[in-house]
């Protein structure tokens, strides 16, 4: 019998962790699956940590790992999908804004044969903004990419062990998991679901993290960005020098009566100020990438381990 891993990234899910972890285990043993639960808790502040020891105790099937402090949700969740022992790994969240129910379709699917199958979330009862920004995101990504994601999935979803493999290959210490995925080139069978309201709690995906994951994906997946602006700063160079070349000429013929105003300088100052400030912005997220990557290290550091 094929083995399943489950893998769930938290950070202070004490109101849902221990629903969560009885849903998930009804899922499975209804199903007689083979299995293992794989929690890594992102140096949680609440109760999270000593809700999962004590269901640990009585569960040899769900295995913890606590990082030393928070590495985030992107880092968290890759480095448990490497530690899965499984044929496949699904990647679910615990605020059940990932249908449990959604598991037995993804086990369908890959015993068709897909490799990756992935949730998409074709509505949900979030804010407009947040969902504004999201589809935006999404629209922009896939212009500049070289790769197209796929979108509105979030990583929820099966992975193949032969996907996992192929990822271990890849020394990225911030690996941006959506994108990868693409670039191995495998086949995505995506399963549409309507997202749930969170269920307990509060998100912490708030607009610094969305930032954060989103300019990942854009710095790793596109030169787009910085040919762009080497291009728009020929351009700019070149209507300068008309510019400069038209004011000397007209200068030349009405010396006496042309007066050129501080305001045109002025507000030509403060164009190409703020663009520069834009420039240096965006190539220093290129070259925080890069520092990360000549850094070298582990995708997070473990504090402890249960049930391995």
């Amino acid at each position: 019998m094929k083995k399943i891993s489950i893998v769930t990234p938290v950070f202070n899910e004490s109101e849902n962790i221990e629903i969560f972890l009885k849903k998930i285990k009804e899922i499975m043993l209804a199903n007689s699956l083979n299995y293992e639960h794989i929690v890594i808790d992102n140096s949680s502040t609440d109760e999270t940590q000593k809700k999962l020891k004590i269901f640990a105790q009585n569960d040899k099937n769900l295995k913890i790992i606590i990082n030393l402090r928070n590495f985030g949700w992107v880092r968290s969740s890759y480095h448990a999908l490497m530690q899965c022992s499984g044929d496949g790994a699904i990647l679910i969240s615990a605020d059940f804004q990932d249908p449990p129910e959604l598991i037995m379709e993804f086990i369908k699917s890959w015993n068709l044969g897909y490799k990756i199958i992935l949730g998409r979330k074709i509505d949900s009862n979030e804010f407009f903004f947040k969902k504004f920004l999201r589809i935006l995101f999404y629209k922009f990504i896939n212009k500049i990419s070289e790769t197209k994601l796929t979108k509105n999935t979030l990583g929820f979803g099966l992975y193949d062990s032969k996907v996992l493999k192929d990822l271990k290959l890849i020394d990225d210490p911030y690996p941006y998991l959506r994108g990868l995925i693409t670039e191995l080139g495998y086949p995505i069978h995506l399963i549409d679901y309507i997202q749930p309201k969170r269920l307990l709690g509060r998100s912490n995906m708030n607009l610094a993290a969305m930032y954060d994951v989103g300019i990942t994906g854009i710095v790793k997946h596109s030169k787009l960005p910085l040919r762009f602006f080497v291009i728009l700063g020929f351009l700019m160079t070149f209507l300068s020098l008309i510019a400069a070349i038209f004011c000397m000429i007209y200068k030349l013929i009405y010396w006496d009566t042309y007066s050129v105003g501080a305001s045109i300088v002025v507000i030509g100052i403060f164009m190409i100020c703020s663009l520069n400030m834009f420039l240096l912005g965006l190539t220093g997220e290129y070259i925080i990438t890069i520092l990360t990557h000549v850094r070298k290290l582990p995708v997070v550091f473990e504090k402890e381990r249960i049930n391995f």
